[in-house]
């Protein structure tokens, strides 16, 4: 590793993590991540060596890049590529922000107080809060001069209110129209911030005494951003505190605080009814930072994000509400951060397995290697000197060129690459109907796709075009013996989910098979046992280093996050287990774009039952699995895989030594991606994403509707504030999830055992981790073409005839990735000039 090949790949990873939510969300482009073949780096590395190194040679010999510098530069792009686009930042805001705006057009979340469930939410008490409503109307009911918090609550009820509390009082089992009434008399009494003005602080329980502290600090702050904004003011001139948006920041932030600080009173007020009716009235849930604020809607902090900043000048990083903001990024961000660090020492864990023992292809790998090559004493790329690779590169340009010059300019002609095969749905009705049959007779070609099916195992790419024909097919079969397969991946108990999350944990038993005695040393070697030859160290330290990560992850969502740790820690697993499986499908296939279409939080819904995990955890862990895995198309496994293999055989780095540079990058990458979304997003707005902004929403929705099915099996108040084991004791299971996760798990498994002992198995088991979902149904169709093209060659001409047309699908797979950074750089240089989202083109699927 030069310093020169450090810089430069700072310098990439810084350029990524600022530009990349600018191309995606503000003008539109081609995602400039979006997958596990990035343009932004390997586009970028075309760049280098097509344009700018032949630059550079005009200065000697020793100018240009060399290949091994190349791949440094390109393993720590690629280890800042998971955070700034979809994986993180385009949905994360999102997700923490519209609930709060949602809210005030979602009746059944007010009727449900669904907030009161989220820890840091509403201090509003829900049915699920009250264990006995009979019970607490009788204590209500004239309270003694012993009782002086129950007797000032009496005085507080209205008559109407009164008169609810008396006909509730001793009755049977109340229906919700007689208790209503008194949750919302309670409710009324904890928005009134004086009640708990009555009584000395310090004869308040605990929980209330620190909910007042909380907001004097929260006071104390807002007052401090008063004090500066009258210090700014004085030190300016009118005119510039006109031009500046800084003094109604420092105002907006220091109202926000206020508003943290009233219902930080108002928890106050639910601590003190909780104490005296204890046992009657369950506790808010433990934690804060799940939603921003809690789901309150403040003017600065959430309204300004919604619809943009309106105010005077520009909005600048330092005036952003980061107070407000500081539990939520506490919570989510470090827990992203621990699970991506964990990722690195998992990577290098199975690094020596997976590339020196079971000798990996690692295909990405490959294309840098082919495409960095030099001839013996050159500096070009080699296969720049094929004819081959010009045709592809030139005739793959060209139609991207044209097609993109369509899209700005009509007039100009344009070369499809989908094709209609509508008319043929006459002849499969059953099939036309399923999921997924879209694809099937819409398909698009990927010329990417087709170049990298050239490097892979004919029956990896066979397997990778079947999967839409057989999913389609078993739809089809399914529909006509009445039953759908649904594969909707945020649907509790959706049956094509659970199928593709039994494959996951099928393939994820395969990989710890594979590799059985090599995990076992380096698990034993954490604890002090012998180290055996082939275990390196940099493994037994990674594994610690992932211990920990694993622990501190575990730690924030038990502790700001409200869950168990039994299921903080079946929740990281989960994450974790889907970064294993999008690395290993990555390195064996070549697949650069998959998603496990399930969330771990609604298979925990699934395996556990709804009463099993009650309200509290089903929402966080809906929140969790959508800021952790909503879209994982640029998980950071699948990236530090490959740079380290590339830094290792290309760069010629030392595993052990590149994992540190590679951490810092992911720290640098996550710190930076964030400060330039946050200021794009409060100078814009939220992008005009249909998909993130209406997740969030549709998502609560679903939850609200489960608190709702609790409510109406009599199970809510069971099922409310559940701890630790807990949830074991309570769980029901949905024997459907189960029996379709043990089919997906049986099929990887089978499949995965025919492939080994019976040489002609055509089926790789990565068709059942992959079919059905998004990327695999966009790509399907490519890959039949390539396998068809690829066993055709062979056939006709064999190992020598696909050796000699290697150069020619190079050549797509590098005309496409420069296409995307072209048309970027168009639309950006449109943007800067004329201040408009640019015409769209987008030549991979978005």
């Amino acid at each position: 590793m030069t310093v020169r090949s450090l810089l430069l790949g700072l310098a990439l990873g810084l350029f990524i993590s600022s530009f990349t939510f600018f191309n995606d969300h503000v003008i539109g482009q081609t995602f400039f991540t979006g997958n596990h073949l990035p343009a932004a780096v390997f586009g970028v590395m075309l760049v280098v060596l097509l344009a700018i190194n032949p630059l550079l040679r005009v200065g000697g010999r020793g100018w240009p890049l060399r290949p091994g510098e190349l791949a440094i530069i390109v393993a720590m792009g690629l280890a800042v590529c998971a955070w700034p686009g979809s994986n993180l930042y385009r949905i994360f805001t999102h997700v923490v922000v519209i609930p709060a705006h949602a809210q005030q057009t979602r009746p059944n979340w007010h009727a449900a107080e669904v907030f009161s469930y989220v820890p840091g939410g509403s201090p509003r008490f829900g049915e699920g809060h009250v264990t006995d409503f009979g019970t607490l109307a009788a204590r209500l009911h004239d309270p003694g001069a012993d009782e002086p918090v129950l007797a000032a609550l009496w005085q507080r009820f209205d008559a109407d209110q009164r008169r609810a509390v008396r006909e509730l009082a001793g009755g049977a089992r109340p229906e919700a129209a007689q208790w209503r009434p008194v949750l919302e008399a309670l409710n009324r009494v904890i928005g009134d911030e004086t009640f708990h003005q009555a009584w000395p602080r310090d004869a308040l329980p605990a929980p209330a005494q620190a909910a007042l502290a909380e907001a004097d600090a929260l006071q104390g702050q807002a007052q401090r951003l008063r004090d500066r904004r009258e210090a700014w003011l004085a030190s300016h001139d009118d005119e510039a505190a006109e031009a500046s948006a800084r003094p109604a920041a420092l105002a907006g932030r220091a109202e926000a605080l206020d508003a943290q600080a009233v219902k930080q009173h108002r928890f106050a007020n639910r601590h003190l009814l909780v104490a005296t009716l204890p046992g009657l009235l369950k506790p808010p849930p433990a934690g804060e930072g799940v939603l921003l604020n809690g789901g309150l809607y403040t003017p600065f902090a959430t309204e300004v994000l919604l619809l943009s900043w309106e105010g005077p000048g520009k909005l600048g990083v330092f005036d952003l509400p980061w107070e407000t903001w500081w539990p939520t990024l506490r919570l989510w961000l470090g827990v992203s951060l621990m699970l991506g660090l964990a990722s690195l020492c998992l990577a290098l864990i199975v690094h020596p397995q997976w590339a020196r023992r079971e000798l990996l292809p690692y295909p990405t790998v490959r294309f840098v290697e082919e495409v960095t090559a030099t001839k013996p004493g050159g500096w070009m790329p080699a296969v720049v000197s094929s004819r081959l690779f010009w045709i592809g590169f030139g005739t793959v340009a060209v139609l991207h060129g044209l097609n993109g010059l369509h899209v700005w300019f009509p007039i100009m002609p344009e070369v499809t690459r989908q094709f209609d095969f509508n008319p043929m749905r006459e002849l499969f009705p059953n099939l036309s109907r399923a999921d997924s049959s879209f694809y099937l007779f819409h398909p698009t070609i990927y010329f990417t796709v087709i170049g990298f099916g050239f490097f892979i195992q004919t029956r990896v790419a066979l397997s990778l075009g079947l999967s839409l024909v057989l999913w389609v097919m078993l739809g089809g079969t399914m529909l006509a013996g009445g039953v759908g397969l649904n594969s909707d991946r945020f649907l509790i108990g959706g049956n094509g989910t659970a199928v593709r999350f039994g494959a996951y944990v099928g393939l994820t038993l395969m990989i710890l098979y594979f590799g059985r005695w090599y995990y076992l040393n380096v698990l034993a070697s954490t604890v002090g046992l012998p180290r055996r030859t082939g275990t390196p160290g940099y493994a037994v330290w990674a594994a610690r280093g992932m211990g920990l990560c694993i622990a501190v992850a575990t730690f924030l969502l038990v502790r700001y996050g409200g869950l168990s740790p039994v299921l903080a820690l079946l929740l990281v697993a989960g994450v974790l287990m889907i970064l294993l499986v999008l690395a290993r499908v990555n390195v064996e296939t070549g697949l650069f774009y998959a998603q496990p279409d399930w969330l771990p939080g609604v298979m925990l819904a699934g395996f556990f039952g709804i009463s099993g995990l009650g309200p509290e955890a089903l929402l966080v862990l809906v929140v969790a699995s959508l800021v952790l895995t909503a879209d994982p198309r640029e998980a950071i496994m699948p990236y530090l895989s490959n740079g380290l293999r590339m830094g290792e055989s290309v760069g010629h780095a030392r595993p052990g030594r590149l994992g540190w540079t590679l951490a810092g990058m992911v720290v640098l990458g996550l710190v930076v991606a964030g400060l330039v979304t946050f200021q794009f997003q409060y100078d814009h707005g939220l992008t005009p994403d249909g998909w993130a902004r209406g997740l969030p929403s549709s998502t609560m929705d679903r939850a609200a509707g489960a608190i709702t099915d609790l409510s109406a099996r009599g199970e809510l108040v069971d099922a409310t504030g559940l701890q630790g084991f807990e949830h074991l004791r309570a769980m029901r299971p949905d024997m459907a999830v189960v029996g379709w996760s043990l089919l997906g798990l049986g099929l990887v498994v089978g499949c995965a055992a025919a492939r080994l002992r019976l040489p002609w198995w055509p089926i790789h088991p990565v068709l059942f981790v992959v079919w059905g979902t998004y990327p695999a149904n966009n790509f399907a169709v490519s890959f039949l073409l390539a396998a068809a093209i690829k066993g055709a060659i062979i056939k006709l001409g064999g190992e020598r005839a696909h050796h000699t047309l290697k150069p020619l699908m190079i050549g797509l797979i590098a005309a496409e990735l420069l296409m995307i950074v072209v048309w970027s750089t168009v639309g950006t240089i449109y943007y800067l000039n004329m201040e408009a989202r640019p015409a769209v083109y987008r030549i991979l699927p978005g």
